[in-house]
């Protein structure tokens, strides 16, 4: 007869000395496998200490996170959104197949707030599902735009834009680009104005001009110009564009970051 307990994540961590570099490594895109051959830990431990982080993680963030008190007068009201390629191992039966998932965030500048973080999936809804109400629908020949089933891709939509992005010549390998086996994956243009309409909606009682900082992604300058039209109308929210050069070297940026500054 089998007995389980319930209990927090650090009930059963009997060497709580690795847990610091373990979380250093973790933070450091190290693999498990690497971690687990470094600390002679097993997966098994990796994933409590992981459950672990996680709570204490979540615990300390909450405790600074009240943003109903924060003088965005005195700390600077600059936001900066940015957009990160998620390269997921999703387990499969015959093989671990790598999907790509865009994650969305938008943060403070001063204080590193988080203000809304949003990834390109949806977890409540399978392929199947998408497909049939796609279909039941009949908007095969609708415009995006106008269709009502539309924020997910179903299987059939994303083979055919697969299909045109190989024939442009614009993907050499199809490995990255799947979708979840498991869950729906969130059309990205989408995502972008569901999450600009999400940062609206927290910044809503900010009472300091709003600077939204964003790096060079057309679409979602045009998310962002669209949900904060009224804002930047009346002067309450300005957009800044930031392009970068990877190819320069660090005495190149200096350079340039000496010639922006006299411009000001």
């Amino acid at each position: 007869m089998k007995t389980f307990s319930v209990g927090k994540p650090a009930r059963r961590h009997r060497r709580s000395d690795k847990n610091r570099v373990i979380f250093q490594m973790l933070c450091n895109d190290i693999s498990l496998s690497k971690i687990s051959k470094i600390t002679g830990t097993s997966y098994r431990g990796l994933y409590g200490k992981s459950d672990l982080f996680h709570e204490q993680v979540q615990g300390f963030v909450a405790q600074g996170e009240d943003f109903s008190q924060v003088d965005f007068h005195e700390v600077g009201s600059l936001f900066a959104t940015d957009s990160q390629t998620l390269i997921l191992n999703w387990p499969t039966k015959q093989k671990r197949t790598p999907v790509a998932v865009q994650h969305l965030c938008t943060a403070h500048n001063r204080s590193g707030f988080i203000v809304e973080a949003a990834l390109q999936f949806d977890p409540s809804l399978s392929m199947e599902d998408a497909e049939a109400r796609a279909l039941k629908a009949g908007e095969a020949d609708i415009s995006n735009a106008f269709r009502q089933f539309v924020r997910v891709w179903t299987k059939t939509e994303f083979e055919s834009y697969l299909r045109k992005l190989r024939k442009q010549k614009r993907v050499k390998t199809t490995d990255l680009y799947q979708l979840p086996h498991q869950g729906a994956l969130v059309r990205y243009d989408i995502l972008q104005y569901a999450h600009a309409l999400r940062v609206q909606e927290m910044l809503a009682h900010v009472d300091a001009p709003l600077l939204l900082a964003m790096d060079d992604d057309k679409g979602l300058q045009q998310a962002f110009q669209a949900v904060f039209v009224q804002e930047i109308r009346s002067r309450r929210a300005d957009i800044a564009v930031v392009s970068f050069d990877k190819g320069m070297t660090h005495d190149m940026r200096l350079k340039q970051f000496k010639n922006g500054r006299a411009l000001l």
